[in-house]
C-alpha cells in the first residue's frame, strides 16, 4: 500500500474521475472531474459505523454493519495490504473520535489516543474509508455545482429570457458575549447572535488589455470574469445561547429579496431566482419550520423562485465564517481600546457598522481611470464590493427603541458616519408538518404557482435542466411534493 497521502489513498481505492459534462458551462466552465457515486456512496440508509463521526446516509446495510461493494472495480476491499503492515505484535498510539463520560455525567464526542496493533489499525480503516469517500465525494459534488450556478447565471443560452440569478451562502456565527470596557473577572455580559449572508450576481466577462507589468514581462491581453459581492450582518439580542432561528433567518431573507427588487429594477415580466446554499442545522435551515417558509416563498415574492440547497456534513464553509469573526473582532478590539462602551446588541452592531472592515478596494475599475482604486484585473472572486449591516427587532417596541438608539449615537459620534438598518422581524410561533426523511433530502425548490408545497430532491444538482422544469416527474424518481396542511401558512 502506498505511503503517501489522502490523495494517493483514494487514487490508489477508488477508479479515476470522470468528466461530469452536465455541470459543464460550453464557453464559461469546463466540465469537472469527478469521482463517481457508484464508486463512492454505497446506498441512502444512515451509517453507524463510526456514529461519532459520519452522520451521512451512505450505506445500504444493516445498522453497525459496514456498507458493501456497489463497483466491483474499485474500493478498499480490492485493495492488497502488506502483511507488515497487519500485524499482531506492534502497538501503535493513535488519536480517534470516541463518545467520552465526563465528570458531570455528560457525554461528549472527543478526540482521545488509543492503542491499536498494525491489523487493528488497518482493519478500522478499511471500516472506516467508505465514509471518507462518500463524504469526499459529496464535498466536491457540492463545489461543482455551486460553480456551475455562479458560472450559468445571466446566461441566455441557459436561464430563460429575463431571469436575474442571486447566490446566496448564509451561517450564524456562534454566539457573541459582548464585552465591556473595564470588565470584571466575574462580570455577566450580554449576548448577542449575528447572521453572516454573503450574496453573488451581476456576473461579468471583462476584456483586460494588453500591459507591460515590468521591464521583462508582459501580461497578453484575456478576459476575466467578475462578479458583484455584497456582504451582509443581520445581528440579533439572544439569551446567552446561539438561538438562531428559521424565523429571523426568513426575516433576513424576505429584507434582500425586497432589497434587490428594487436595486436590480427589472421589468414586469422578470423573475428573479435566488439560491441559498446553507449548511445543516436543523433549527435554522434543515428543520419543518424553514420548510415551510419555503414553500409560502412565492406567496410572498411575486416572480421570485427559491432553491435552498442543504450543504453535506462538515460542508457549507466558506468566506462567511471568516466575516463573522472579524466584525466581532473589530468591535472588541474598538471596546478594549476605549473608544467605546457598549451593553446592548444594538449598539454591538453600531459599533460593527462603524469599526467593520469596509471593501476599500472598491471602486473597481480599468486600470488607469480617474475613479479606479483597484483595476478590475485585480479583483478576486469573492472581493466584497459592499458592506451592508441590519439590526432584527421583535417587535415594534423593541424597533422603535433601536432607532432612537441609532439616532443618539449618530449625534454623539458625528465625525463617525454608518448605514444600519433596523427591520421589524416578529416571532413567527407556528409549528408546521415535518417532511418524512428530509434529513436525507439536500435540495429543497418553492417556485411558480406551486403555493404551500415544496420541491425536494436527494442531494443537489448543478444539471442546468433540474432548474428549470416545472412538472415533478421531471426532477426524477427521488423527488417528492409535500404538501402544508392543518396550520397554514398565512401572512409572514
Amino acid at each position: 500500500m502506498s505511503t503517501g497521502n489522502l490523495k494517493d489513498f483514494r487514487h490508489l481505492c477508488l477508479c479515476k474521475k470522470k468528466e461530469h459534462k452536465p455541470y459543464g458551462v460550453p464557453g464559461r466552465l469546463e466540465p469537472p472531474q469527478l469521482y463517481s457515486f457508484k464508486c463512492c456512496v454505497r446506498g441512502d440508509k444512515k451509517c453507524f459505523v463510526h456514529p461519532e463521526v459520519c452522520k451521512q446516509y451512505h450505506s445500504n446495510t444493516t445498522k453497525g454493519a459496514a456498507a458493501e461493494l456497489l463497483c466491483t472495480k474499485c474500493g478498499i476491499e480490492n485493495v492488497p495490504f502488506c502483511p507488515q503492515m497487519c500485524r499482531d505484535d506492534v502497538k501503535v498510539q493513535v488519536k480517534m473520535y470516541k463518545e467520552v463520560k465526563r465528570e458531570n455525567c455528560v457525554f461528549n464526542d472527543e478526540q482521545v489516543e488509543v492503542r491499536r496493533t498494525g491489523k487493528e489499525l488497518m482493519d478500522q480503516i478499511k471500516k472506516f474509508a467508505p465514509c471518507y469517500f462518500n463524504n469526499y465525494c459529496e464535498l466536491k459534488h457540492d463545489a461543482a455545482v455551486e460553480k456551475a450556478n455562479t458560472h450559468r447565471m445571466d446566461d441566455p443560452s441557459f436561464e430563460e429570457d429575463n431571469v436575474v440569478t442571486l447566490i446566496v451562502q448564509a451561517d450564524y456565527a456562534s454566539c457573541y458575549c459582548m464585552p465591556c470596557h473595564n470588565m470584571k473577572v466575574c462580570t455577566c455580559t450580554n449576548t448577542a447572535n449575528l447572521e453572516m449572508i454573503c450574496v453573488r450576481y451581476k456576473r461579468q466577462e471583462i476584456a483586460i488589455p494588453e500591459r507591460q507589468k515590468t521591464k521583462t514581462e508582459k501580461i497578453k491581453a484575456h478576459k476575466k470574469v467578475v462578479w458583484t459581492n455584497d456582504v451582509w450582518h443581520f445581528w440579533r439580542p439572544s439569551d446567552g445561547t446561539k438561538g438562531a432561528n428559521a424565523s429571523n433567518h426568513n426575516h433576513a431573507m424576505d429584507y434582500l429579496i425586497e432589497y434587490y427588487v428594487v436595486l436590480l429594477n427589472l421589468p414586469d415580466n422578470a423573475r428573479i431566482r435566488v439560491m441559498v446554499t446553507t449548511d445543516g442545522c436543523r433549527g435554522q435551515y434543515a428543520g419543518r419550520k424553514n420548510f415551510g417558509k419555503l414553500g409560502s416563498f412565492p406567496r410572498r415574492h411575486h416572480s421570485i423562485e427559491i432553491v435552498h440547497i442543504i450543504a453535506t456534513i462538515f460542508g457549507g464553509k466558506g468566506v462567511w465564517d471568516g466575516l463573522g469573526k472579524a466584525i466581532k473582532n473589530q468591535i472588541t478590539k474598538a471596546v478594549a481600546r476605549g473608544k467605546f462602551v457598549i451593553n446592548l446588541c444594538i449598539e454591538a452592531a453600531i459599533v460593527g457598522a462603524m469599526e467593520a472592515f469596509k471593501p476599500l478596494s472598491t471602486p473597481y475599475g480599468p486600470r488607469g481611470a480617474k475613479d479606479t482604486v483597484t483595476p478590475i484585473d485585480d479583483k478576486k472572486p469573492s472581493s466584497a464590493d459592499n458592506y451592508m449591516h441590519c439590526f432584527l427587532a421583535k417587535d415594534a417596541k423593541e424597533k422603535a427603541s433601536a432607532e432612537g438608539t441609532v439616532a443618539a449615537w449618530r449625534v454623539m459620534y458625528p465625525d463617525k458616519p454608518f448605514t444600519l438598518n433596523i427591520i421589524l422581524a416578529m416571532e413567527d410561533t407556528r409549528d408546521y408538518n415535518g417532511i418524512a426523511g428530509s434529513s436525507m433530502n439536500y435540495m429543497f425548490s418553492s417556485r411558480g404557482d406551486q403555493i404551500d408545497t415544496l420541491d425536494f430532491r436527494r442531494r443537489a444538482c448543478g444539471a442546468w435542466d433540474a432548474l428549470y422544469v416545472t412538472r415533478q416527474q421531471q426532477w426524477g424518481r427521488n423527488v417528492n411534493v409535500q404538501k402544508w396542511r392543518d396550520h397554514g401558512l398565512q401572512g409572514r
